[in-house]
């Protein structure tokens, strides 16, 4: 069970008595940093509530069982705007006294008729029109069509020996559903007898059974009627005019995109909710399903969804894997023909799904990434957490608020200065609503005459994304208000007014509640966008040098089109053209263009390796080089240059893509001598740091000559990622002790759990791995005959603990280091064009685990790029083998 997960069920045990984080830890034994997030994270879900104070408590709310049951008419509009007219049609048609007023939906099959039935129903139930004993019926009339006897039959009843095989008195279907709802799908097939025996209950509110002729029966029954004809062909017309309110249901082609994705959720957490099992989809089965042509509909879309999540049960039932998970090959051919179509729909998969998830995880009842975007943090999430880890520390009171709001800045200064300064119009419609887009022009046009002042594109494009996830929190609602922001209304009053204005007027136009305290972190806006603190960079460019006819700019034009920015720069690399002269084309283009900003190259392999120290040389620009291109990596560098990062952030987000790549900061030689390291950081001074260390030094067996713990303190002029990126050219850091999680790498371990010494043995594991790695080299020497042993020893862990940390696995020294000699072996076979060993069923195992073949290849890209081999299909498969059955 999952933390959280097990955290809730804590929750639900103490009822309506409720618990403090502190009580949650104690009774879960899970550290308060974890479950102070994961109760938030509840609360954000909904199915957790906090009550202020202190402490805070938290109590569970009801869990609902379906996801059909937790969506009203209001919630289901948020996501289907274009069925606003439709939905305040059938409220007013739910809520006539007395008794509701007949309704006809039309539209075409697979519109979702019957379906918006059931929320009417619903809808009714909510505003107390239906009790919870009162039912909703459905009937097709089609399915009698060819025994119009029986039909009526199944409408009105049947007298005994009414006709042959009527041999009991039989309730109708009108009786059944009195005092609620009876549903007549296509009834278009009532025959006219039937039509008209219909509109007469309709009017008097009385019937008979088929065969009676005396005793007159009375029901009160709500009529809701579709039909995919035109009704004024196909109903008698004294049966239409008995449906006083007539609904017209879209059909899929003519809904938004965005209607569209919120059905496939609701259709994928259905199933979820049926398997009472999580759904993993992958990105591009979502585009498929986005995409594809569905002629017959919502149904059809339905369909298509609950076939792919029946093979993926199926598969998960079969193979015992450890959940269902859909990808792209296990569509249907038809539906999968929706990713040829991503030209014409990338913009709005890009806004709609994201650039940088992989997967969604579909529980019925919520929709996860299971890779978050790697964009800024939410200002929101960001105190929370940053509450969580000083509370942790002991920090409260007025020390605390002073801490927060020092935060808010720093973290505003930072997010004003990532802000990309150029205009860049078609990349913020990829992420922000237009409507959004023109209600920021005029918050702009008004605060500069309000302030006679002029404000450049940071403060537009920063104040466009802030709003658009301002209303996206409220429309889910998830907004809450902090009061940490100091008060801008004494200390900058006039931008203060001037937000205010903007705040009132922007919820009177988009017809939300943004709450009014919005205004002071508006006015950051317009403090800061005079003057940040920080002095803005030029933007970043980013240039992509490879050998080959068209590498490089086939691989920028594809990120280019993606992003919709002609952004990034290839340059083709002949394999018949000296580098001389490969570099010479390169300052042209730098000379001709006047670049002056910095330039972050990405090359494949050999001299192209020095053209940024060159370029640097000849004209004082910064650059930062990476020694690997691939389409993801160059996607990640662009967006982030196009966001306004600054050169060292670019490289470093480009890097963190694949956690294989690293900064070549020694010379080979230098490599073997590095010793590994263990930092321990203390908040308070060195002295807690050093006490850590004694522990470690005690508990731990190591050797010294190879290992050595690191003391440092946060409290100092310099960064602390500055620190332990000065520490790690000399050391190899196989892990952190500190009281907080840093963006690191590094396995992390909390202050509390090495003084309690309940992690010394996860520990000294790592420090075994860490001395066996280095043994391993000499091992391989007489093994190995094409390749330094010693070399494709460093370059081989590296590849392990990425993987390792991607597929989330913890194995054993003994299996690490086993597949550590499989893989240099490997590497020296193929170098030397030495055949492998043939996988059994290949294609089949390719196709059943095509994304995780894909993760191995793209993290076996340096490795090839490297040693100028090309790893088989049939290794790319044991290694897969491998995670899957470890993990």
């Amino acid at each position: 069970m999952k933390r959280i997960q097990t955290i809730y069920e804590v929750l639900k045990k103490q009822g309506n008595k409720g618990l403090t984080t502190k009580e949650v830890s104690s009774l879960t034994s899970f550290s308060r940093n974890n479950v102070s997030s994961d109760l938030n994270e509840l609360v954000r879900m909904g199915k957790a509530r906090k009550e202020s104070g202190k402490p805070v408590y938290y109590f569970p709310k009801e869990e609902k069982k379906t996801l059909s049951k937790e969506r009203g008419f209001d919630l289901f509009l948020i996501e289907n705007p274009s069925l606003s007219k439709a939905i305040e049609q059938a409220k007013a048609a739910v809520l006539y006294p007395p008794n509701g007023m007949n309704t006809l939906l039309l539209g075409e099959t697979g519109t979702g008729k019957s379906m918006f039935a059931e929320m009417l129903f619903s809808f009714g139930k909510e505003m107390k029109r239906f009790t919870k004993n009162e039912q909703l019926i459905s009937f097709n009339c089609a399915d009698y069509s060819h025994n119009p006897q029986m039909l009526l039959a199944q409408l009105f009843g049947v007298k005994k020996n009414a006709f042959t095989g009527a041999n009991d008195d039989r309730k109708g279907l009108i009786e059944l559903a009195n005092q609620g709802v009876l549903f007549l799908d296509e009834v278009h097939r009532l025959p006219p007898e039937g039509q008209e025996m219909l509109f007469t209950f309709m009017d008097k509110g009385t019937f008979r059974r088929l065969g009676e002729t005396e005793n007159e029966r009375s029901s009160q029954v709500m009529i809701v009627a579709a039909t995919t004809e035109n009704p004024a062909t196909t109903l008698l017309e004294t049966f239409v005019r008995r449906m006083p309110m007539v609904i017209k249901l879209p059909n899929l082609k003519s809904r938004q995109l965005e209607e569209r994705f919120a059905l496939i959720k609701y259709f994928i957490n259905q199933e979820s909710a049926k398997l009472k099992e999580p759904i993993t989809v992958s990105v591009n089965s979502l585009r498929a399903f986005l995409s594809y042509e569905c002629r017959h509909n919502i149904g059809e879309l339905k369909s298509d969804v609950q076939l792919a999540c029946a093979k993926a049960y199926a598969e998960y039932l079969s193979n015992h894997a450890e959940k269902i998970q859909i990808s792209a090959l296990d569509l249907s051919e038809k539906v999968n023909a929706g990713l040829l179509l991503e030209v014409q729909h990338r913009k709005l998969w890009n806004k709609i799904i994201g650039i940088n998830q992989r997967y969604f995880e579909f529980s019925g009842e919520a929709t996860h990434y299971l890779e978050e975007p790697i964009d800024q943090q939410d200002i929101y999430e960001l105190i929370d957490h940053k509450k969580v880890e000083l509370t942790h520390l002991g920090i409260s009171g007025k020390e605390l608020e002073e801490n927060l709001n020092k935060e808010i800045h720093l973290h505003f200064e930072e997010y004003m200065n990532q802000v990309k300064k150029d205009s860049n119009q078609r990349y913020i419609e990829n992420l922000v609503d237009q409507r959004i887009i023109s209600s920021v022009e005029r918050m702009i046009q008004y605060a500069e005459s309000q302030l006679e002042t002029v404000f450049g594109n940071r403060v537009f494009y920063g104040l466009a994304l802030h709003l658009e996830k301002a209303v996206s929190r409220v429309k889910k609602n998830h907004y809450y208000e902090n009061q940490l922001f100091e008060n801008t209304e004494e200390s900058h009053p006039r931008e203060y007014q001037v937000s205010y204005d903007c705040i009132r007027l922007f919820n009177q136009e988009f017809e939300i509640e943004l709450p009014i305290s919005e205004a002071n972190y508006l006015t950051l806006f317009f403090v800061y966008g005079n003057h940040t603190k920080k002095q803005v960079q030029e933007v970043v460019r980013v240039f992509v040098v490879t050998h080959g006819e068209s590498t490089a700019t086939s691989i920028v034009n594809t990120v280019n089109q993606l992003l919709g920015e002609e952004y990034g720069i290839g340059f083709d690399v002949p394999l018949s053209e000296k580098p001389q002269d490969s570099l010479l084309r390169i300052k042209a283009y730098i000379q001709t263009h006047q670049i002056k900003a910095p330039i972050l190259f990405m090359v494949d392999m050999g001299s192209l390796n020095t053209f940024g120290n060159e370029i640097s040389k000849t004209f004082g620009i910064d650059t930062q080089t990476i020694q690997l291109v691939s389409t993801l990596h160059v996607l990640e560098a662009v967006r982030k240059a196009m966001l306004g990062y600054p050169l060292q952030a670019v490289y470093k987000e480009t890097l963190a893509v694949n956690l294989l790549i690293e900064e070549e900061l020694q010379e080979h030689s230098k490599k073997n001598s590095i010793k590994f390291a263990i930092v321990t950081i203390c908040t308070t001074g060195e002295g807690t740091a050093k006490v850590l260390k004694n522990i470690l030094t005690t508990e731990l067996n190591f050797d010294e000559e190879v290992l050595e713990i690191i003391a440092i303190n946060l409290i100092d002029k310099e960064d602390i990622y500055s620190r332990l990126a000065s520490l790690s050219k000399t050391y190899e850091i196989i892990c952190i002790v500190s009281p907080f999680h840093l963006a690191f790498q590094y396995p992390h371990f909390d202050l509390v759990e090495v003084i309690e010494k309940s992690k010394i043995q996860e520990i000294q594991q790592l420090v075994d791995l860490a001395e066996t790695y280095g043994k391993l080299g000499k091992t391989l020497a007489g093994q190995l005959k094409y390749v330094d042993s010693e070399e494709v020893v460093v370059d081989v862990k590296k590849l392990i603990t990425a993987l390792t940390i991607q597929f989330s696995i913890e194995s054993n020294l003994n299996v690490l280091i086993g597949l550590a000699f499989h893989l240099a072996c490997m590497i020296d076979r193929e170098f030397g064009g030495e055949k492998g060993t043939e996988f059994l069923d290949k294609e089949f195992f390719m196709r059943k685990h095509a994304d995780e073949i894909q993760l191995i290849q793209e993290a076996l890209r340096s490795i090839e790029y490297k040693y100028q081999i090309k790893i088989s299909e049939d290794e790319v498969c044991y290694m897969v083998s491998f995670f899957i059955n470890t993990h």
